[in-house]
């Protein structure tokens, strides 16, 4: 993959990952197997690549949130250039000894990271507003104009299951 700076220019290619749980950029050092964390503030976004293709992600302020998150972190771009359609990838550190309870310090479980994926769409104030990837959830989102989304969606047969499908979807209400 590749970073992509402030000015739109982007790096050389190289060997990236994307640290969810800590929302940092790592690269691997060309000869070696150290891993490093990129400590470059200046990158507005980077592109990882796949055997499904290539994954664009834009960093975005917390303020661009229907409900405010604290910080800005890195989300997908569903289909660039468009922004209208967002995914938020989330890892939690679940750990079965965390209750306090002091029967918890005698059992084997492990620890576990657990990846949560939450679906955000531009809603008619240009704030991301979460919504679940289904038909319920797009037209409770895109409420203000719910008729002609719903008959949208029955004409061109779209059952919403992928963030493709909420996407088009989304383009068709803010073509409204």
């Amino acid at each position: 993959g590749y970073g992509i700076l402030e000015d739109g220019t982007i790096t050389r290619p190289q060997q990236l990952n994307y640290d969810i749980y800590g929302n940092n950029l790592v690269y691997k050092v060309d000869s070696s197997d150290q891993v490093m964390k990129l400590l470059d503030n200046s990158f507005k976004g980077f592109l990882l690549k796949d055997e499904d293709g290539d994954l664009l992600f834009a960093k975005i302020d917390g303020n661009a949130f229907d409900k405010s998150k604290d910080h800005e972190k890195y989300y997908q771009i569903v289909n660039a250039p468009s922004r209208t359609v967002i995914v938020e990838y989330v890892k939690e550190l679940k750990d079965p000894n965390s209750s306090g309870w002091t029967s918890s310090t005698n059992n084997t479980l492990s620890s576990e990271y657990v990846l949560n994926i939450n679906y955000y769409v531009l809603n008619k104030s240009n704030k991301y507003e979460k919504v679940k990837l289904n038909n319920k959830g797009a037209l409770k989102v895109f409420k203000d104009k719910k008729n002609k989304i719903s008959s949208f969606m029955k004409s061109k047969n779209i059952k919403i299951e992928t963030p493709m499908d909420l996407f088009q979807v989304s383009e068709y209400y803010h073509s409204l």
